[in-house]
């Protein structure tokens, strides 16, 4: 068996250089420059004659996680900057996705000068159109896929089109890069914002969007930020902490909540509501746990169907169906497409696909040969919304989309239970963080008597076997019936590190076994 680095070189397709590549250490002079946006001079001309004008200007932002936290960026830097500015973020029930005519018409009688969308603003031909007819500028930082025939901006931030430098970056990296610009320094919170929306919009961890997460996670376990700090379970954290806990927590107030509560997530996040922020925190939990119970039903109603892909409805709120979407996608499910009936017009249905980061899903959905109502999003998250009675034909056209390239085998690295040692383990910690682009390594325990296997003393005998004091296997989906009609197997799972009552193990954790 070779030596255990060469076998995370050959799973990853590496060489010596390359990995020396990614595990050199995050710094800010790596994250991607304002100034290399094709429009940044004149983003930033046109922002400041209205910053000298002493202009009232409005930043309109998105009701996801990437939104909120880059709206609050955005927000935090202007106000630094002096600016009389105010945000709104849209409430999906009521305003739907982007900025609408309806919108667009009160901010004109609200007299602001300036408006910056921010998540949005690439497809808001109407309502932007509308602004500029009654001479209020606009301002877009967007990073969804561009139409052919843009609004009337000023200028757009875009990190693909017409970028020197492609990459899918979220909107709360745009807006760290201006404000690293505008300012000439880094804010740790704002970074710290900027690395949960790569986490959670799923950007591929590549290039400066790995070193904006490093440099995240760093921030975060110097000085842990008191706004967070409610819904943070361990320290120090890893990038899961934002992935995992903290996007999904920020996702679901603006997915599930129907009020107002939405206007008090950037104050929040900023500081300017230190004289209730407990009391705000204790709401956005409790929305979070009204999240995860709707979800895990509905993940569980799906967990028997075992396809490659995977488009169905939903009797629930329409928030839910991203969230959905992305919990179903694994291994064997390549794209999952999620949809529920439009609260706002009952006709109509709303959808959020979700996709492998090999899977293109917006091109897929964009040669649909029918009618859509509304379409947008990028390669791995795209929003649908179409009539009730073109469901039949767009859930049959792609489900009989071309499957032979999504197919994957799922590879797993040898391993033996005298390499589940520390120091590998730390050697796969340099790779980190894991996500799209660079996915945790998986890896096989080969041949394993099931006599010798271990499990917990309570019902349901989850998998537990001690290696060493410092090491063990385990699992939560595996139980011991699982395993009474085997002999051996072999065991699929990740090293993660386990900590409790200062107690520190190397566990590997079981995902999925093959009988022998």
């Amino acid at each position: 068996m070779s030596d255990f680095k060469d076998r995370l070189l050959a799973y990853y397709a590496l060489n010596d250089a390359t990995w020396n590549d990614l595990i050199q250490p995050a710094t800010s002079d790596s994250l991607v420059a304002f100034s290399s946006y094709p429009d940044a001079q004149a983003f930033e001309r046109v922002l400041n004659d209205h910053l000298k004008a002493n202009h009232t200007m409005l930043i309109y932002g998105d009701y996801d996680a990437d939104g909120m936290f880059s709206s609050a960026i955005l927000y935090d830097t202007l106000k630094q900057l002096q600016a009389r500015v105010s945000v709104y973020l849209p409430q999906r029930y009521q305003d739907g996705y982007g900025l609408t005519l309806k919108q667009a018409k009160r901010f004109v009688e609200e007299r602001y000068q300036l408006v910056i969308c921010i998540d949005n603003g690439v497809s808001q031909h109407e309502a932007i159109s509308y602004l500029v007819h009654h001479d209020v500028d606009v301002l877009v930082m967007d990073h969804h896929q561009v139409s052919e025939t843009p609004p009337p901006y000023k200028a757009l931030i875009h990190p693909e089109f017409n970028h020197p430098h492609p990459l899918a970056r979220c909107s709360a990296s745009i807006a760290l890069s201006f404000s690293m610009h505008m300012l000439k320094k880094v804010i740790d919170q704002h970074v710290i914002y900027a690395a949960i929306a790569t986490m959670t919009d799923s950007m591929p961890l590549l290039k400066d969007n790995r070193h904006l997460v490093k440099l995240g996670i760093e921030a975060y376990n110097r000085s842990p930020l008191p706004s967070l700090i409610p819904f943070v379970t361990s320290h120090p954290i890893t990038e899961t902490m934002f992935s995992m806990v903290i996007g999904p927590t920020f996702n679901a107030i603006g997915r599930m909540g129907k009020d107002d509560l939405i206007q008090s997530v950037v104050p929040y996040l900023v500081g300017e509501r230190t004289h209730d922020a407990s009391m705000i925190a204790e709401r956005f939990k409790a929305i979070n746990s009204l999240r995860k119970e709707r979800s895990q039903y509905w993940a569980h109603h799906f967990s028997t169907v075992h396809k490659t892909i995977l488009v169905d409805i939903i009797s629930d709120v329409s928030g839910l169906t991203g969230l959905i979407a992305s919990r179903l996608l694994s291994d064997h499910v390549l794209i999952a497409g999620i949809f529920a009936k439009d609260e706002k017009h009952p006709d109509h249905l709303v959808g959020s696909f979700r996709s492998a980061t090999h899977v293109d899903i917006y091109t897929i959905i964009q040669a649909y040969p029918g009618s859509l109502i509304a379409f947008g999003g990028h390669p791995q998250a795209c929003g649908v919304t179409l009539h009730v009675d073109e469901w039949a034909s767009f859930q049959t056209y792609i489900r009989q989309s071309s499957i032979q390239s999504l197919q994957q085998k799922t590879l797993a690295i040898p391993i033996q239970t005298k390499e589940i040692t520390w120091v590998n383990y730390e050697l796969i910690q340099l790779l980190a963080p894991f996500g799209p682009g660079l996915k945790e390594p998986v890896f096989q325990l080969s041949s394993v008597p099931v006599d010798k296997l271990t499990f917990t003393t309570k019902s349901p005998y989850y998998l537990s076997t001690r290696l060493t004091p410092f090491s063990e296997v385990f699992s939560f989906l595996l139980t011991k019936s699982t395993f009474s009609a085997f002999n051996r197997v072999n065991l699929i799972g990740t090293l993660r590190l386990n900590v409790y009552k200062d107690n520190r193990k190397i566990q590997f954790v079981v995902n999925a076994l093959h009988s022998l």
